[in-house]
């Protein structure tokens, strides 16, 4: 069974405050996109709040009850409606000014979003994600005519190359969401890929990585040797994760050489990547990641040997409980394999 390894953080999900969600630029776009009956490019005319005292586990909270009239200026999908203005409504519960409960979305008068919504009544809509549900940007530029995921990405797409850099990666974490890209929107990704603020390169390379390319997995080998930046750039999760989908043999050597990184997801993601392809030609990597600092990339070698090469008995395919137990054990066996073979697979 293959391992996911999935990685959880802080990311800022609300508009105007941090809070628990998934991994910027990991949230499938398609699904949201289906589930919603208005998506569009709205801007707030104005915010309504009516405040309720509660009690939370003994302590005091708030409940506010949020109206908002928001003016649709461009529509990627619609339900029929023909008005220009909808209320948008919906509850958070606040305690110390921190949410506990309700929208994680907070918007403010004035703004402009990126908006997925659910019709709940004539005119009135609630948010059709708890993540996606909003997202602003300073400026969403109007397309004439079109409608759905192909304008949507046309737009963002648009953002990406402007000059704003929140607008810029927040457009670009939203496109990792996208399966499949045009040309036009490549184009304009690629040009981003070797920017030097990793916060841009990173999320272009992930949309690149979406197209399962071996110039892609070149283009992040690339780039992060190029890398000298201190800590591992949260963006770096989600390049790891589409790093693990590639099935390109052409791209073996660049991800064989990516499993040696510094960087805890991108191993993950090449690790996962050569279990996927099981590739004899990858022993040698496969043995040199059994002295892998982490455990994890431990037994991904392990498992990834057994299963390239047949092996299936239990002191060469441990489950991982049965690895965690005593990982040099089955470390020891793999390296007496490989050197009761001559350190060859030939």
């Amino acid at each position: 069974m293959r391992i996911s390894v999935i990685l959880v953080c802080l990311v800022a999900v609300s508009l105007v405050r941090a809070d628990i969600g998934p991994t910027p630029g990991s949230e499938a776009i398609a699904p949201v996109f289906a589930a919603a009956d208005l998506v569009c490019n709205c801007f707030v005319k104005s915010v309504a709040v009516v405040e309720e005292r509660i009690d939370v586990a003994g302590k005091p909270a708030v409940r506010r009850y949020i109206t908002a009239t928001t003016e649709i200026r461009d529509s990627f999908k619609t339900d029929g409606i023909e008005d220009h203005v909808v209320l948008l409504r919906y509850v958070r519960e606040e305690q110390h000014g921190m949410r506990i409960a309700g929208a994680r979305q907070a918007i403010l008068e004035g703004q402009t979003a990126l908006m997925f919504l659910t019709r709940t009544g004539p005119g009135i809509y609630s948010f059709a994600d708890p993540f996606l549900g909003a997202t602003a940007f300073q400026s969403l530029p109007q397309q004439l005519g079109g409608a759905g995921l192909l304008k949507l990405q046309h737009v963002l797409a648009a953002v990406a190359a402007a000059s704003d850099r929140t607008d810029r990666i927040r457009a670009l974490r939203l496109l990792q969401g996208f399966d499949r890209f045009d040309q036009e929107s490549l184009s304009r990704v690629s040009a981003l890929s070797n920017s030097a603020d990793p916060e841009v390169a990173l999320p272009a390379l992930g949309v690149l990585l979406k197209t399962k390319t071996s110039e892609s997995v070149v283009s992040l080998r690339n780039y992060l040797d190029a890398y000298a930046g201190d800590g591992e750039p949260i963006a770096l999760v989600s390049v790891g994760t589409e790093l693990g989908e590639i099935n390109d043999e052409k791209a073996l050597p660049a991800i064989e050489a990516l499993s040696h990184s510094r960087y805890l997801s991108i191993r993950f993601g090449a690790m996962d990547a050569m279990r996927r392809m099981k590739n004899p030609k990858s022993a040698v990597t496969l043995i040199a990641r059994l002295d892998d600092a982490d455990a994890t990339v431990q037994y991904l070698a392990v498992i990834t040997l057994a299963e390239t090469f047949g092996k299936s008995e239990p002191d060469f395919a441990p489950t991982m409980n049965l690895f965690d137990e005593k990982p040099q054990y089955y470390v020891q066996v793999w390296k007496s394999w490989w050197n009761q073979n001559g350190g060859s697979v030939q």
